[in-house]
C-alpha cells in the first residue's frame, strides 16, 4: 500500500509499499513534514527489512531534483511547493520496495512591522490639509 503523510510541523512516518513478493519492505520517517524554506528534513530508513535476506542499497529521490543514497540522510528545501519523498531499497536480487512521503514548504507569515516616532502626516500627505476624527 501506498501513503502520504501531511505534517503539521512534526515528523511523520510514512505508510509501507511491500513491492510485490519477497521484496523487502519500504518504510521510513521524514521529520518534519512542513515548514519555512529553507527546511531541512531528515528522513530515516532504518525500519525498512527484507525477511528473505537484507536490503543492499537505498537510494533517495527528494522530489525537487535532489537526491541521496544511504539508510539516512538529510536535504534542504529551498523553494515553496509540495514535494514527494521516495526512498528506494533494493535487494542485491533486483527486488525493489518503495513507498512515499510528502513535505509542504510554504511562506512564513510576517508581520507588518511599526516604525516608533513616524510622522503620520508625512507618510500621508493626502492628509496634511485635513483635520482626522473619529467616526459614529
Amino acid at each position: 500500500m501506498r501513503g502520504r503523510v501531511h505534517g503539521a510541523g512534526g515528523g511523520g512516518l510514512c505508510a509501507t509499499d511491500h513491492g510485490g513478493e519477497h521484496a523487502p519492505t519500504a518504510s521510513f520517517t521524514a521529520t518534519p513534514t512542513s515548514g519555512v524554506a529553507p527546511l531541512t528534513v531528515g528522513v530515516d530508513a532504518s525500519a525498512s527489512f527484507d525477511t528473505g535476506g537484507s536490503v543492499a542499497t537505498y537510494a533517495w529521490n527528494f522530489g525537487d531534483g535532489g537526491t541521496a543514497t544511504g539508510v539516512t540522510s538529510t536535504h534542504e528545501y529551498t523553494a515553496d511547493g509540495t514535494f514527494t519523498i521516495t526512498p528506494h531499497g533494493d535487494r542485491q536480487r533486483g527486488l525493489t520496495a518503495t513507498t512515499t512521503c510528502t513535505v509542504t514548504v510554504g511562506v512564513a507569515n510576517v508581520l507588518p512591522v511599526a516604525i516608533a516616532g513616524a510622522d503620520a502626516t508625512r507618510a500621508w500627505p493626502c492628509c496634511r490639509s485635513r483635520s482626522l476624527g473619529w467616526l459614529g
